[in-house]
């Protein structure tokens, strides 16, 4: 065997050597949640959601054979945090996809960054302005804020005669507004008052007691787990105790029925997701989520959590590349996808399609309302 020869043979086995590796290389979803802070239980939740797909990915085989790996950074429910947090997943990360935002401000300041750089899929973040866009990069695995609203404004309307708003101050809230006052503008509830707090604060008793002299019938609060809670226990100390409380879907979940107990008992919402869903999906997530956190109870934040990382996998697998976000999103819009939710696609746009229903508490658990 001449020199030469055995010079090639070696060169071969070495980008041999080095396929396998790079094989062995973890496809890297980079991830920002709020990890600190006011809201960062539901943040965390939903990275533990997405830790059981991860498992489960890997489990079996990892996607095209390269093992997962999440790379989570904070965003402090901030969006000049959240852009960073995504150009430092991007630039120092070298991240394959991007899974993020649980507030609309952040998202919406996210997209604009990550536009046509990296597949990037919106978990919670619910303006409906984010899919609007049209980036061809992003897709979002939660239902609008119009269209879990559009159910309880409908309802409403004939149900209350005077409301009063309690909204975060931020995008997702001012929209909120802007949807009330729209749907109701033809004949519907006067609305008493509107108020927007920060995401920082822990006491609203200068909200409530405003609201209270106003002298409304009902009241709708839009505001995660821990902040609900607070108010509607503060609204209670100084007795405003209105007939009808309504909230958004996501703060309907155990952890909120666990601290706010009887308080909660006849709030409405509307949801996608309530952890009595029988289906075949639910069934194995639920058992994947027992066996890795026996102490927590499953709810929404953990299942959108994990539906994120589902979806990403599913569609590189179609795609045959982890790296090419262009063939990763046109597999995106092919993806059907059997989510514990239920069967979820995506429109033309990136958004989600996927059924909402109403809810109620009733002692201390949500139940599907019959309208």
């Amino acid at each position: 065997m001449s020199c030469l020869s055995k010079y090639a043979l070696a060169a071969i086995g070495v980008l041999a050597m080095a396929g396998a590796v790079n094989a062995a290389d973890p496809v890297k979803i980079g991830v920002t949640m709020p990890l600190t802070g006011n809201i960062a239980f539901d943040g965390q939740n939903t990275v533990n959601g997405m830790q059981i797909a991860v498992k489960q990915i890997n489990d079996a085989g990892g996607i095209l054979g390269r093992p997962v790996a999440l790379v989570p950074l904070d965003d402090k429910a901030n969006p000049e945090e959240g852009v960073n947090a995504v150009k430092r997943l991007m630039s120092e990360e070298k991240v394959n996809a991007i899974a993020s935002a649980l507030n609309s401000s952040v998202g919406m300041a996210q997209v604009d960054a990550t536009n046509g750089k990296v597949l990037h899929v919106i978990v919670l973040a619910s303006a409906p302005a984010i899919t609007e866009k049209g980036y061809p990069n992003v897709f979002r695995v939660n239902t609008t804020s119009s269209s879990k609203e559009e159910p309880l404004i409908s309802y409403m309307k004939d149900k209350v005669r005077k409301p009063a708003l309690l909204l975060t101050n931020d995008d997702y809230g001012r929209g909120l507004l802007e949807m009330y006052e729209q749907g109701w503008a033809d004949g519907g509830p006067e609305i008493a008052s509107s108020d927007f707090f920060q995401l920082t604060e822990t006491n609203f008793l200068p909200y409530l007691t405003k609201i209270k002299f106003a002298e409304p019938d009902a009241l709708y609060v839009a505001a995660q787990a821990v902040q609900l809670t607070t108010i509607l226990k503060q609204a209670t100390q100084i007795g405003l105790d209105p007939e009808t409380i309504w909230t958004v879907g996501a703060s309907i979940n155990p952890t909120t029925l666990k601290l706010g107990g009887d308080t909660l008992n006849g709030v409405i919402s509307s949801e996608n997701y309530i952890p009595a869903l029988e289906n075949d999906a639910n069934k194995t997530f639920t058992e994947a989520f027992r066996a890795e956190y026996p102490q927590e109870p499953v709810q929404f934040y953990h299942v959108v959590g994990y539906d994120s990382i589902k979806v990403i996998a599913l569609a590189m697998e179609a795609a045959g590349t982890a790296d090419d976000w262009e063939k990763i999103a046109a597999a995106m819009h092919e993806l059907s996808y059997e989510s514990p939710r239920g069967t979820i696609t995506f429109d033309e746009k990136g958004q989600l399609k996927l059924e909402t229903f109403l809810i109620h508490v009733v002692d201390g658990a949500p139940q599907v309302l019959e309208k």
